[in-house]
């Protein structure tokens, strides 16, 4: 699939932070949380939720966890997955 290519938009209030496409056109809407400790809840915004589940397989959630001090990181689609794709 080759390198992404990440550029953060999270100023232009699109509903989520990072826009990444691939060397093949695939596209990525990434929406990023972090947190200070290694509670990993976080809350969306009625914005993000609506344009996430606009964006469908290609929207992500990254949360990242202990911002403050030994960074942990994970990545989720935020569409579930059939179970024969496991």
């Amino acid at each position: 699939m080759g390198p992404w290519r990440p550029e953060d938009v999270s100023v232009n209030n699109e509903g989520y932070d990072i826009r990444s496409i691939s060397q093949v056109e695939l596209k990525r809407y990434i929406e990023v949380k972090g947190r200070s400790g290694p509670d990993g809840s976080v809350m969306l915004s009625e914005n993000e939720m609506n344009r996430l589940a606009q964006l469908g397989d290609s929207a992500w959630l990254y949360i990242v966890i202990n911002c403050k001090s030994n960074l942990n990181f994970s990545g989720f689609n935020t569409r579930p997955r059939p179970s024969n794709l496991n």
